[in-house]
């Protein structure tokens, strides 16, 4: 069996997910997940769908609160990103994910990506009053002129400068009033050449 994600294309493939056999791993790896996370209320809510209400395996090393799977959901969202902030380190039962010597990472955006990649929602993030703490950091917001949203961090800003190597002035506001005026220079166009 197979991850039906990773598995090359090929002309006339049968891809069945949701097979006896399908079912059978599933409900293994989910009575492996709440012994690895017993109060994640997402992996309850998922086992109690395939009929596993509970399990007898037992994991003890890691704190009740910690709920990170290891997807690595968020480690290739903050890597897409670009800011490359946070990593999985160790191998096997001891592996976790972390920021650099276990310190608030010094690459971090305070963008959030990671926690609204994270499927049990384990990263914790809060926002308001201006700014955005994540990962033991405070991340200023910007502020949008137009509308007055507070819409995108500092450091998240200067970092898409820098990468896309579009003006300051293009990230001044936020992605809803950019796009509305768009929409009102195009109107105009469309306008003038109907004229």
């Amino acid at each position: 069996m197979v991850t039906a994600c990773l598995y090359p294309v090929e002309e006339e493939l049968i891809v069945r997910t949701d097979s006896t056999d399908v079912r059978e791993v599933r409900r293994t790896v989910l009575e492996l997940l709440m012994a690895r996370c017993p109060d994640s209320g997402v992996i309850r809510d998922l086992a109690r769908q395939y009929g596993v209400i509970g399990t007898e395996l037992v994991y003890d090393q890691r704190p009740a609160e910690d709920n990170c799977i290891l997807c690595g959901l968020c480690v290739r969202v903050c890597a897409a990103v670009g800011a490359n902030a946070i990593a999985t380190a160790l191998r096997g039962a001891e592996k976790v994910l972390t920021t650099p010597f276990n310190q608030p990472p010094p690459d971090c955006i305070g963008c959030t990506a990671c926690a609204k990649a994270c499927p049990t929602h384990t990263i914790p993030f809060t926002r308001g009053n201006g700014q955005v703490h994540i990962w033991n950091r405070a991340f200023d917001l910007i502020t949008c002129p137009v509308c007055g949203k507070e819409y995108m961090t500092v450091e998240e800003r200067e970092h898409y400068i820098g990468k896309t190597g579009l003006p300051r002035e293009y990230f001044d506001t936020c992605e809803e009033c950019r796009r509305a005026d768009a929409g009102r220079k195009f109107a105009q166009v469309l306008s003038a050449t109907a004229q």
